[in-house]
Formats: C-alpha cells, structure tokens, sequence
C-alpha cells in the first residue's frame, strides 16, 4: 500500500509541476494569437484524451490524460484544419504574426525562469546548519535570478549541441521517469526546491521548442520566416509533408530518450544492453 501512495505521489509531483510550467508556455501562444486576431480551439496541458475542462467562448480548455507536455489547437491551420480564408484563421495571417505566436511560447517559458528563481533568492535558500537561511534584498534578488538564468541557459544550450553534434551521448538528456522522480523529490523539499526545478523545467522547455524541426515552435518560425522570404504561403502539401518529417524526428527522440530512461530504472545501465538495442 506504501509502494502504492508513493507512486501516485510521484505522478502527482509530476503532473503538477510540469503542467504548471506546459501551462504559462501554452498561454504565451494563447495570448498572441487572440493579440493578432486567431481564434483558439483548444488549449490543453497534456496530450491524449481530455479528462475535464471547461468552454469559454470558442475554446475548450483542458486537462488530458498524458501530462508529457500540451499544445494549442488555432483555428485554420491549413494543415490539421483546411483553411477557408477567413481572418480568425491562422492561414490569414501575415508571416511576420505567425512567427510572433509560435515565439511566444518559448519567450514565455524563458520569462518564467528569472521570475521563478527572482523567487527563491528573495523567500531565502538554506545554505548550511551554520549560515542558515540566507534572503536576497528585491533588487539584488533579481540579479541573481537573471545570473542564474543565463548560467542555466549557457549549461543547457551546451549540452544539447553537444549531443546534437555527437560529443555526447543520448544517456544525458533525462526521461519522464527521471523528470517524475525529481518532482516528487522535489515537491518533498518544500517551495524552494520546487520553483527551482519548475525554472529548469521552463528554461528547457522553452529553448528546446526553439530547435528548428517543423512541429516544435522553432521550425514554424523558421516555416513563416520562409513564407516572409518567399513572398508566399507554403503550398498545404509541402507543409504537410515537412510537419510529418519532424513530427518522426520528435517521435524518435522521445522513443530514445524513454527507452534509455526505463533502461536506467530498471538497472541495465552497461554497455552491452544499450549497444544491443541500438541506443547508442
């Protein structure tokens, strides 16, 4: 029955803190798109089948059943949803407003982080028996959490192009598993372990999503900066198909970085095993 309690409070941890932070990223998008005009089908924090939520206007605001990220559904796609040219479409909107909604996600998850780590120096961080808790003035306060957003962000930024170039390996980007356990580890610690892992989170978040691979809002902005480019909208198929190639990207990256993360929980961490299922 322990074992039972532990692990639903585990995937509460996890469910929690993360679509807190899936949360403000998804209301960036949100908030741009009703700032340019698009209307908003569907906000949801988490994927899969809806659990309970409520309507407002035209959009269904969700909570689904896998707390693994979220997204925002906008009216005429043209890809998902044809488009029929009107103007709450974001098929009609310029390149220059589609490329302002899907930045303003990960500006708002990038925004998040100082707030949050703003946060924790100013309520105090327990340094040791001796010093106890140390508190930051307001002023000083902010610049600690802006030093400490640009380190974390100098560190991440690091460590993905060194896997992205194959200076490492896959072994250093964490599951959900691990994700889930330091939630709950840090939903244990109290307030100040968790909004600073809540600032990780939001700071990976929000640079991942920048990476140029179509699906992710990186590889739109880069779509629209084309559009702009060109002159034109990208013919409906040829989204399509791009949106197809890095949705298989994404989807074998997450199928990786999973298996890699159970093979790690279940102790098969050697060689041999991860060579063998080709992880490497």
């Amino acid at each position: 029955m322990e074992a039972i309690f532990d692990g639903l409070f585990v995937l509460l941890s996890f469910a929690v803190i993360v679509g807190a932070v899936v949360l403000v990223h998804e209301l960036g998008h949100y908030l741009a798109a009703r700032w340019v005009g698009v209307r908003v089908d569907v906000v949801s924090v988490g994927f899969g089948r809806r659990l309970f939520g409520w309507r407002r206007g035209h959009t269904d605001h969700r909570v689904s059943l896998i707390p693994l990220g979220g997204y925002v559904k906008l009216h005429g796609d043209g890809i998902v949803e044809p488009a029929t040219g009107a103007p709450d479409e974001l098929a009609s909107c310029t390149p220059l407003e589609k490329m302002l909604i899907f930045g303003a996600g990960p500006a708002a998850s990038l925004a998040l982080a100082p707030v949050l780590l703003t946060c924790v120096a100013w309520i105090g961080v327990e340094t040791n028996a001796t010093a106890g808790l140390v508190r930051a003035g307001p002023l000083e306060a902010v610049e600690v959490g802006l030093t400490q957003t640009a380190q974390a962000s100098a560190f991440i930024v690091d460590a993905l192009g060194q896997v992205v170039t194959g200076r490492e390996s896959m072994h250093s980007l964490d599951g959900p598993l691990v994700m889930a356990r330091e939630a709950a580890r840090a939903a244990q610690g109290g307030l100040v372990p968790t909004l600073q892992l809540m600032a990780i989170l939001s700071l990976n978040l929000g640079l991942l999503n920048l990476l140029p691979i179509p699906v992710l809002d990186g590889g739109r902005m880069l779509l629209a900066a084309l559009e702009l480019v060109r002159g034109r909208d990208l013919s409906p198929r040829r989204l399509e198909q791009t949106y197809l190639a890095g949705f298989v990207v994404i989807v074998l990256l997450m199928v990786t970085v999973v298996s890699l993360d159970v093979i790690e929980s279940l102790g098969l961490t050697d060689a041999a095993t991860v060579s063998v299922l080709g992880l490497t």
